[in-house]
């Protein structure tokens, strides 16, 4: 089974940073694609190895000036050929109306980039 087909949500291609607080360090990442459940980010970072039962927390702006705020947990982990980047799913935590801002963005994200791929 691909990725693909066991995605239950939309995702969209996007071109925004994401900041990853700890008590010792902020972290700016540049986000690569959403979905209404969380959000894949490119890391450069000096951590070597990633705790995936640790709790992270996130903010970031989306285009439509909405600001999320929320923690997530480590989904996975890819590095490819020194492209490192994480795959991050949104905790419990994330509000209702950032949850809705994020689907609605998310959604009219998707659907217009499929557009552009069957014009092109």
């Amino acid at each position: 089974m691909s990725t693909a087909e066991r995605r239950h949500h939309d995702r969209c291609a996007v071109d925004f940073f994401v900041a990853e607080t700890s008590a010792e360090r902020t972290f700016l990442h540049p986000a690569v694609n959403l979905s209404p459940t969380g959000v894949a980010v490119l890391v450069s970072d000096d951590r070597r190895a990633i705790d995936a039962t640790r709790t992270l927390a996130l903010e970031f702006t989306l285009p439509t000036g909405v600001v999320v705020t929320t923690t997530a947990r480590v989904a996975w982990l890819r590095d490819d050929g020194g492209r490192r980047s994480l795959g991050l799913t949104f905790g419990d935590d994330l509000a209702d109306d950032a949850r809705v801002a994020v689907e609605r963005y998310v959604a009219a994200t998707a659907a217009a980039q499929r557009r552009m791929r069957q014009t092109a």
